[in-house]
């Protein structure tokens, strides 16, 4: 599976595309600079890494450790902010993507867990906050139905 063709991929590549520009003409002893130079990076090259791998178990653990890296690029949105290295306005776009983005790694996980049903292993969690987030979904779409109705 090429990780270009997974819509997660992609939306975090777009926030690394924004983000990599203005670390990159920081100094190295800023250091909430590198690391999140770091954490943005390891967003896709973890998802890439899970579409390499063969088992469920390892896909699994690889989009984890993306999610892990995603909500750490979340956190240091506000740093930035705060130094002036982006505005207000992209620390809010890019927290909504990024928060997007993990809600859509959740249930990517649920996706291949419906492949594998029999797979019960340790990021099992993962999978199952996908469901929580499909069913709540679907939650929705049900009252805007009876509503519109």
């Amino acid at each position: 599976m090429s990780p270009d063709k997974l819509r997660i991929y992609r939306r975090a590549r777009a926030v690394a595309d924004v983000l990599l520009p203005i670390l990159s003409g920081q100094p190295p002893s800023l250091r909430i600079a590198e690391q999140t130079r770091a954490s943005v990076t390891s967003i896709t090259h973890n998802i890439a890494e899970g579409c390499g791998r063969t088992t469920t178990a390892e896909r699994l653990q690889m989009l984890s450790h993306a999610r892990g890296s995603l909500w750490e690029t979340v956190d240091a949105l506000a740093d930035l902010e705060q130094l002036q290295l982006i505005t207000t306005d992209q620390r809010m776009t890019l927290d909504r993507e990024l928060r997007q983005t993990s809600s859509q790694i959740a249930l990517f996980a649920a996706a291949l867990v419906d492949k594998d049903p029999e797979y019960k292993g340790a990021y099992r969690f993962l999978a199952d906050e996908g469901y929580r987030i499909r069913k709540r979904h679907e939650e929705r779409l049900r009252k805007k139905e009876q509503h519109d109705d």
